[in-house]
């Protein structure tokens, strides 16, 4: 991520995310300021996980 947005960018995300587990900002703030192509890096990675954790308790 550093190298995709810079380290400026993620020093500044990071303060952002302070703010929101701060309660300071919304999610929905906090996500329109994120860049849309980690978004969506983000959301396939935390689909892959969702599907592997189905798979092994569908297993169980």
């Amino acid at each position: 991520m550093v190298k995709y947005q810079g380290f400026d960018e993620i020093l500044y995300q990071l303060k952002r995310a302070k703010e929101f587990f701060k309660g300071n900002i919304s999610a929905e703030d906090f996500i329109s300021g994120c860049d849309s192509h980690v978004l969506q890096v983000v959301i396939n990675g935390v689909v892959k996980v969702f599907d592997s954790r189905k798979a092994a308790l569908c297993r169980s």
